[in-house]
């Protein structure tokens, strides 16, 4: 039982229970455990065996390490939280109006990067959302979901318009120029290059298919994968949402 607290404590990362109990090796080598809680004694009665303070401070550890890993958001997508990139993006919305992350501060963001003529991916990712929207009820209201176009060349500014708000009227459209999108794009870690076609305008963009996710705080704290069931997209939504 003790071995699967320890364990607990590994997985949980966070549970501080040092002040409780600490680890020191007498002069044998061996692992000796100290009582370092405080202990309400009356005066004059006698000491607390050694085995009864060793019992104590196993089940006080063993305790915090639990409720330490109780508290740990259950998320379904990667939990990315604390990652030194993704921090945000200047791009232009499909209504010509420039755009921060800062914009949107106070909603649950969910930024993917693709293309309009992307046959498969995008339309599908696009469409989950959509499905994810409708299962958070009311609170899709507090969500925003953008898609950036690894595309500027082709994906001007009224094919997004076009495109974009035909999954969800609230969802919208970013992009920038060349080498803005390749730096955007470059600050979310997302991986793109393009496939020629049988012509110049007929090429094709292999692209990384993953989600960002970030708190109404705007901070980055989840890799959504494509092809997440909505129902596990909206549960991870209104746990942003509620401040987990």
């Amino acid at each position: 039982m003790f071995k699967a607290g320890i364990e607990c404590l590994a997985a949980c990362r966070a549970v501080e229970y040092s002040r409780f109990v600490k680890f020191d090796a007498d002069q044998g080598g061996r692992a000796a455990l100290r009582y370092n809680a405080a202990v309400a004694t009356n005066p004059g009665s006698s000491a607390t065996p050694p085995a009864m303070k060793l019992l104590l401070a196993s089940l006080i550890a063993l305790s915090l390490l639990f409720a330490g890993c109780e508290k740990q958001p259950a998320f379904k997508s990667t939990d990315i939280s604390g990652v030194d990139w993704g921090k945000g993006f200047t791009l232009t919305d499909h209504t010509g109006k420039p755009r921060t992350l800062a914009d949107y501060k106070g909603k649950a963001v969910v930024l993917f990067f693709g293309y309009t003529q992307c046959p498969d991916v995008c339309p599908l990712t696009l469409s989950t959302m959509n499905e994810a929207m409708k299962l958070l009820g009311a609170d899709a209201a507090r969500v925003q979901v953008l898609f950036a176009t690894l595309d500027p060349a082709r994906d001007t500014q009224s094919l997004l318009a076009l495109y974009v708000p035909q999954f969800n009227p609230s969802f919208v459209g970013l992009y920038g120029d060349d080498a803005t999108m390749a730096a955007t794009a470059k600050e979310f870690r997302a991986f793109y290059t393009k496939v020629p076609g049988a012509t110049p305008t007929s090429y094709t963009i292999d692209h990384s298919t993953g989600s960002y996710a970030f708190d109404p705080q705007g901070r980055l704290r989840l890799l959504l994968k494509h092809g997440e069931d909505p129902a596990n997209l909206a549960a991870d939504l209104k746990q942003l949402l509620a401040g987990k």
